[in-house]
């Protein structure tokens, strides 16, 4: 590994350009880094999550809600805050949960790896989320109302399968960058192959879709 230390904006061209290489750039003295970006992918999401709710009719809110038998009138007013409180906590505890659930498995199968440093590395690996989530509110800026109604009704209508594959935004070009990315970062801190570290960072969404669809 190299001794000097590359520039913020460097290891992030990297990650997303040659991540085999540019992630045996980061060390555990890049978990600042790490952090920061999975703190503005967190910050985007509560943004987008409240950019969608306000061109969304307060009506369709109400129906909504009222499918659920929950008395709309003290929450409807605040539910944009409480999306992108849900979509800030939610990123957070995502990268936290997932990074330890990879960790515990990779250690397991390819021996000692440095949890500090991982968290680093999957910081990172978020660009690819980053980057949805700022397209997000660039959609929720230009799309019509009414596309972003059906949208919304759709998702609160899924079931089953398609609920857990909407909830989990992992079937997409972008959580699958970020799924690959994982894998890449699994590979450098544990010293395995990338198919094996693509592996391992699919098992916890493996388990996380079949738990939601027992329970």
């Amino acid at each position: 590994m190299n001794d000097t230390r590359k520039g913020f904006l460097e290891q992030i061209r990297e990650a997303l350009t040659s991540p085999k290489n540019g992630f045996q750039s980061v060390t555990e003295k890049d978990l600042r880094r790490g952090l920061a970006i999975v703190l503005v992918t967190a910050i985007v999401s509560a943004s987008a999550g409240m950019a969608y709710l306000s061109k969304i009719p307060i009506e369709v809110l109400i129906s909504s809600l009222a499918s659920y038998n929950v008395d709309p009138g003290p929450v409807v007013q605040t539910m944009g805050t409480f999306a992108a409180i849900g979509g800030f906590v939610r990123v957070l505890i995502d990268w936290a949960l997932l990074t330890l659930m990879m960790h515990a498995l990779a250690t397991l199968l390819s021996g000692k790896g440095n949890l500090k440093r991982f968290f680093a590395l999957t910081g990172f690996a978020y660009l690819p989320l980053t980057l949805q989530q700022v397209l997000r509110i660039v959609d929720a800026s230009i799309a019509p109302p009414s596309a972003l109604v059906n949208l919304y009704v759709s998702n609160a209508q899924a079931t089953g399968l398609m609920k857990v594959i909407v909830s989990m935004n992992l079937f997409t070009l972008f959580g699958i960058a970020a799924l690959v990315l994982k894998g890449f970062a699994v590979s450098a801190n544990y010293e395995s192959t990338t198919r094996k570290g693509v592996l391992i960072a699919a098992v916890p969404y493996i388990l996380f879709i079949v738990l939601d669809l027992i329970i």
